[in-house]
């Protein structure tokens, strides 16, 4: 028998609450054929051939045909080569079996109306919702099938989720190899479509240039991630600048499978542990040191999936950083601080045999030491010249504007996951600050055995004494709807929960 929205776990966790539960990432899972009309739809059939392709060349790293691919069937492309093939191109082990399998769990996260339908036994309010393979084609290399599949994603998306609008919102996936794909899909999605919320891929692989000037057929095998923020290839702040304009609130889902170290041929737990917190921290601190969220104070921007605990290790470290990297910190070991007379003194005095015959060259060293470090009239109000400052993109002028950036972000956490407690101790984090987690159920996904049981799950950690219920309140309603609203004050108007977040904003408005 199938538990009914009465008596599921976390429909009487929800019962007991005096707030709604927004689900910051949820997700559906495609209809193969479906999905492909829409392909074909945007793009052609040609644009289904190559997607398909496609599809198989991002699982295993090299093209199949597609006869061969239909052949196998889906369930077996993991498979699909041996453990020699795998060594020999090092081929990262990934995911097998990775959606939800339970028969009703799967019709759940497959068809809108079920789902909907199940929302209450879900203990969930409102849910924003994401693809699931729609997620990965963002790194397609083709740039015209990756901005084809992207469009016939959001097209699907909208389709499905149009007429449960009130209690699910579908996230449109943005393309994001040159900003103006990016700000083109952008303005398809919030004009055509009216979705009012965005997900990026965290990071685009592209090719090395000098690699690929010198030895072309390697080009494909030596890549380097931009992360948007420093080092870009691109001047990203246009589409930064449009988000703001459009009132869409970001995230990022991104994967950091085969990145790194993550690159086992056969284990994939040893691939999966620490990938999305791995890559989502890659892109956090290229944008905080880029100056992203110092320019774009309006932007709101949540980094899903990866946990709390590498965000609340990050704002430490950057804070930690400012002083001793920062552009007064980094003038503490300013070379030009040497007294090379004073130095020479002590080597005379206390060298001994050791530096017998040595201190001529000794002192030569040290005068070249100094006089490589920067001078009075490279120092302007006391901080290092910018060449010499790694905070020099990031517009922050003191420790407490890292804080205050990190106010604006939001990070995704599961069910499960103890780091909401970490991230709710403002004791822990420098300032005071709290590290904003919203909850994430990721239901339709190999890590949720039960899809009624993750609001319950996730309130084990007000009955564990972990934390308050307040704390819980942020994390399960007010953190979501400061990311959502804080871009769009009228993110939720015409939903199911508009008077409790109207409610919620007017208190911290009082606060």
């Amino acid at each position: 028998m199938q538990p009914t929205k009465l008596d599921s776990s976390s429909a009487s966790v929800r019962a007991r609450l005096d707030h709604p539960v927004i689900d910051a990432d949820g997700h559906y899972i495609e209809i193969p054929y479906l999905y492909e009309d829409y392909v074909v739809q945007v793009g052609g059939s040609t644009a289904l051939e190559e997607y398909r392709r496609s599809y198989l060349e991002g699982v295993h790293r090299m093209a199949v045909d597609p006869a061969e691919y239909m052949s196998r069937g889906a369930a077996r492309r993991e498979e699909a080569y041996s453990r020699a093939e795998r060594e020999r191109w090092r081929f990262p082990r990934g995911n097998w079996w990775a959606a939800a399998s339970d028969t009703r769990t799967r019709a759940t996260c497959q068809l809108p109306r079920l789902l909907r339908e199940r929302l209450d036994e879900l203990g969930i309010d409102f849910m924003l919702i994401y693809p699931t393979t729609g997620l990965f084609q963002l790194q397609f290399r083709s740039d015209e099938l990756r901005e084809i599949v992207c469009r016939a994603t959001n097209m699907m998306a909208f389709d499905m989720f149009e007429e449960h609008a009130d209690r699910i919102a579908a996230v449109a996936v943005i393309p994001m190899h040159t900003p103006a794909a990016a700000i083109a899909e952008l303005e398809f999605c919030t004009g055509e479509l009216g979705m009012k919320a965005a997900v990026i891929q965290g990071h685009v692989r592209r090719p090395v240039p000098g690699v690929a000037e010198t030895a072309p057929a390697a080009a494909a095998y030596a890549r380097y991630i931009d992360v948007y923020g420093i080092d870009s290839a691109y001047d990203y702040d246009p589409f930064w600048r449009k988000c703001v304009e459009l009132k869409v609130p970001l995230s990022s889902h991104e994967s950091g499978i085969g990145l790194g170290e993550r690159q086992s041929v056969t284990n994939f737990v040893y691939n999966h542990v620490g990938h999305f917190a791995s890559a989502q921290h890659a892109l956090c601190k290229s944008l905080l040191l880029g100056g992203v969220f110092q320019r774009f104070k309006e932007l709101r921007f949540a980094f899903l999936e990866g946990g709390a605990g590498w965000a609340a290790t990050l704002y430490a470290d950057l804070v930690e950083r400012w002083e001793t990297r920062g552009p007064t910190g980094i003038l503490r070991v300013n070379p030009a601080n040497l007294d090379v007379g004073e130095y020479m003194s002590l080597a005379r005095r206390y060298g001994g045999k050791l530096l017998a015959g040595k201190l001529d060259g000794l002192a030569l060293d040290m005068a070249a030491y100094a006089a490589s470090g920067a001078q009075p009239t490279e120092i302007i109000e006391g901080r290092a010249p910018a060449a010499r400052d790694d905070f020099a993109q990031s517009g922050f002028l003191r420790p407490e504007d890292i804080a205050d950036a990190f106010s604006r972000l939001y990070f995704g956490c599961e069910s499960e996951d103890r780091s909401v407690a970490w991230a709710s101790n403002t004791r822990a984090h420098p300032f005071g600050a709290r590290i904003n987690a919203i909850f994430s159920s990721d239901i339709g996904h190999f890590d949720v055995s039960d899809i009624t049981a993750t609001v319950a799950e996730a309130y084990e950690l007000v009955e564990h004494e972990l934390i308050s219920r307040a704390d819980f309140e942020r994390f399960a309603f007010g953190n979501a709807v400061d990311f959502l609203a804080g871009a769009n004050p009228d993110f939720f108007r015409g939903t199911s929960v508009e008077q409790p977040v109207r409610a919620h904003r007017r208190s911290g408005e009082r606060a």
